[in-house]
């Protein structure tokens, strides 16, 4: 299934206020099911894989790894591997089964399991849709 998306940019740096109505939208938006197509698609809008422009998304429900591809539309805008890892964090940790994301602009490609970003984490990834705290925590919203 594809599914196309416009994303607004954002510009400036967010304000706590704005890092906790991040987290609070993040949190409001988890899905259990990769399969939930309209709950996975508002999940990659509020994560924002990409400053600006259209993407498509693509869902493999049918068998494991069950996974989730977006396809950014303008190959010609900077692809940088390294600034995707947290956009795909997120969505491994807050798609409850979801095994695998990949972020794909033109002949370029950057993929991420849950297996390798709870390695990267020192936890398991699936516990930022499973803990407030522990998402506030990775989006650096502090808590009181």
């Amino acid at each position: 299934m594809a599914i196309v998306v416009g994303l607004a940019g954002c510009s400036g740096s967010p304000s706590e206020s704005d890092s906790t109505s991040r987290a609070e939208s993040l949190w409001s938006s988890r899905t259990p099911y990769v399969g939930d197509n309209p709950a996975v698609a508002a999940l990659v809008s509020d994560v924002h894989p990409a400053p600006r422009g259209e993407y498509s998304i693509r869902l493999r429900t049918d068998k494991h790894p069950y996974a989730l591809t977006i396809e950014l539309d303008r190959p010609d805008q900077p692809f940088d591997p390294a600034s995707l890892e947290r956009q795909a964090t997120l969505l491994l940790g807050l798609v409850a089964n979801l095994d695998t994301v990949s972020i794909t602009s033109g002949k370029r490609a950057y993929s991420l399991t849950a297996v390798a970003a709870s390695e990267d984490l020192g936890y398991d990834v699936k516990d930022l849709g499973g803990d407030q705290s522990r998402l506030d925590a990775y989006l650096g919203v502090a808590t009181h």
